[in-house]
């Protein structure tokens, strides 16, 4: 049995649920829970590979030294989409997305995919690289993508970027780099960015409390410690500038998807749930960037809402 949890969230579930560390392990096992998984990653893969072709786009913008420290940015002016008439004198908005894989599978050329409903509505979206594990830590990848962040607003007039309207979204290892994101005290990485950063952010289907993983063979890559775990894991941490925060989880997710969503939402302030019926946890990103899907729409009221308020 796995030892008995030490504290409780604000929700009073567990830290870590009872049960063997076996049924733990096929709690965090999306490739057990969906068999039919890598049909998914192909679509992704194609459509990804069809927008590149069709749309123009700034390639493998280097933000840092590792080959993986490249960005993707799609502009929406290259496509024919007129600027919003709100960021006209300041550029184009922006939402960064960072791609799951459990800190260790995946690219950011997978993801292109998740651009095209986005600067369909005049929206510029940067794809973020980042080197995966065993190559680097936990705690390094957080750090890549708080430079690719920090990049991206330094050089916001270059790339036609308005810096008042930034966003970040993620995928599972992505949802828990985004709300690290926004635990981040931006001033204290670069005296020249503000404290927020971010006028919203979405987690999708995403893991923020770490220490679970360290009893499953996730953390054969990852290389957890306790302490690492609990350093790495945004819930035990606050989110800065109360950034409104929209958490998506599907509702035919493990148990311990849905139960790390919740946690999140009851330690966190300024949080929206979403549990999107049917979905698991790869139907639930084909429905995040699905312009006719209601996760979609969620998710573009949930920005605006944001922009509306900046």
């Amino acid at each position: 049995m796995l030892r008995k949890p030490v504290a409780i969230y604000a929700s009073g579930l567990p830290l870590i649920p009872p049960g063997t560390a076996e049924e733990l392990s096929d709690l965090y096992d999306n490739s057990r829970a969906v068999p039919d998984y890598p049909a998914y990653l192909e679509r992704w893969q194609a459509r990804s590979r069809a927008l590149r072709a069709l749309v123009p786009y700034r390639a493998d913008l280097a933000y840092g030294p590792a080959p993986r420290n490249r960005i993707d940015l799609f502009v929406p002016e290259t496509s024919g989409v007129a600027m919003p008439a709100a960021s006209r004198n300041n550029g184009w908005p922006l939402l960064i997305f960072l791609h799951g894989g459990y800190w260790q599978y995946l690219g950011k050329h997978d993801w292109s995919c998740v651009a095209a409903p986005f600067i369909a509505r005049g929206m510029a979206v940067a794809i973020v690289g980042y080197t995966l594990c065993p190559e680097i830590t936990v705690a390094g990848i957080v750090g890549e993508v708080q430079t690719a962040c920090a990049h991206l607003y330094l050089n916001a007039d270059k790339y036609k970027l308005d810096r008042a309207q930034f966003h970040v979204a993620g995928h599972s290892a992505g949802g828990h780099l985004t709300a690290m994101l926004l635990a981040t005290d931006w001033p204290a990485h670069d005296a020249r960015l503000p404290v927020k950063l971010f006028q919203s952010g979405i987690a999708v289907s995403g893991v923020f409390d770490l220490e679970p993983l360290t009893l499953t063979p996730i953390n054969g890559a990852l290389g957890l410690t306790p302490a690492d775990a609990l350093a790495a894991s945004p819930i035990f941490r606050s989110n800065i500038a109360r950034t409104p925060l929209l958490v998506i989880v599907g509702a035919a997710e493990t148990a311990e998807f849905l139960r790390q969503s919740q946690a999140l939402c009851a330690a966190w302030p300024v949080t929206t749930y979403l549990e999107a019926s049917a979905l698991n946890h790869f139907s639930v990103i084909d429905a995040f960037h699905d312009p006719v899907s209601t996760v979609f729409e969620a998710v573009w009221r949930h920005m605006n809402a944001a922009r509306a308020m900046a």
